[in-house]
């Protein structure tokens, strides 16, 4: 026995029945969470920017879709690249962040060079993500 297609109404007004494709329902939950993964390579990177000093790398990261609110930021298994050279991320520093993109320091033990470019990536880990959550 199964039942579909059924709406709910607050009211005794019935609305016409709204029926969503996958993709728009999709936007709509990452509005509130989003997690971008590195399930398609070991290396794969999440946001570019530039080493703010030895121990953290200022990172811009675009969002998969408009956030409902600024999100938190957090990551696992995630390294900055230094031409070649990965830092692996010990915590997340401060966040310049808006609905849509995010300027986030990412904190390593050292070995940072100053203003030179920096990636966030994968850390030789299909399971590395960096993760958003604007939950109400």
């Amino acid at each position: 026995w199964y039942v579909t297609g059924v709406q709910l109404e607050a009211g005794s007004v019935a609305t016409p029945f709204e029926q969503r494709s996958y993709g728009a329902e999709l936007a709509l939950a990452q509005r509130y969470y989003a997690k971008m993964t590195a399930s398609t390579g070991t290396y794969t990177a999440f946001g570019s920017g530039i080493w703010a000093s030895v121990s953290s790398g200022n990172i811009y990261i675009k969002f998969p879709t408009t956030m409902r609110s600024t999100p938190t930021i957090n990551q696992s298994n995630c390294a900055i690249n230094d031409t070649g050279a990965l830092y692996p991320i010990t915590s997340v520093g401060t966040t310049y962040a808006g609905t849509d993109t995010a300027f986030q320091a990412f904190i390593v033990a050292s070995g940072g060079t100053i203003y030179r470019p920096a990636v966030i990536g994968a850390n030789n880990n299909t399971a590395a993500y960096v993760e958003l959550t604007s939950e109400l």
